[in-house]
């Protein structure tokens, strides 16, 4: 109940839908982002050019929806690299980087979560660059999937993230009380890292 309730003041106090017109740009190069956005409908057009990046050769690419758009704004102080510009009328979410973290604050649990990622998330951009991986853009940094984050967390973390997840199969899964037993005791002596996908699966990482 007390994530839920976190979950219902993020969604009042840190997201907001936004209706953009054609040609409306979300971002542009060399501006701070203080949000990151999902495409929610519509197609957007993002551009980046050596002047603005590191990036020796331009980038052109659609957007889809679904897609995020500088995520990194909610983790590290990003300065956007490209331009997103909307190529018909397009919706979206903008969640606001300080007022999530405002809200996160309220919650013991999920902010020693947060910050863990947050602390990932940062490793990621600072040692995103070839020949070991592609420079991170607003599209995406390398190594950032959920998946890959909790498994660099500190095990203290990855328990907290575990016990979650088993108590969510608990409600659905129809296996026996021995085998959930058996996946607790592995989350708890981290021989199993165990978390709820993007989509709500529950997987070993």
């Amino acid at each position: 109940a007390m994530h839920q309730e976190l979950m219902h003041r993020t969604s009042m106090n840190a997201i907001s839908f936004e209706h953009r017109c054609t040609k409306d740009q979300i971002f542009s190069p060399g501006t701070i982002a203080t949000s990151a956005y999902v495409l929610v409908r519509g197609r957007v057009s993002y551009s980046q050019f050596p002047d603005s990046s590191p990036e020796p050769d331009a980038i052109v690419a659609p957007v889809d929806a679904g897609r995020w758009l500088c995520e990194a704004a909610l983790w590290v102080e990003w300065i956007c690299v490209g331009k997103a510009e909307t190529e018909t009328d397009c919706e979206n979410l903008a969640i606001d980087a300080e007022a999530l973290f405002s809200i996160l604050l309220q919650d013991a649990v999920v902010l020693d979560i947060a910050r863990e990622y947050g602390v990932q998330f940062h490793k990621r951009v600072t040692s995103a660059c070839p020949p070991h991986a592609p420079w991170p853009t607003d599209l995406e940094v390398p190594f950032t999937d959920y998946c890959d984050l909790v498994v660099s967390m500190q095990p203290q973390i990855q328990r907290t993230i575990g016990r979650a997840a088993l108590q969510q199969l608990t409600h659905r899964t129809m296996s026996l009380p021995r085998n959930l037993e058996r996946l607790e005791d592995e989350i708890e002596s981290s021989k199993s890292i165990v978390l709820v996908t993007g989509d709500g699966s529950v997987v070993r990482a």
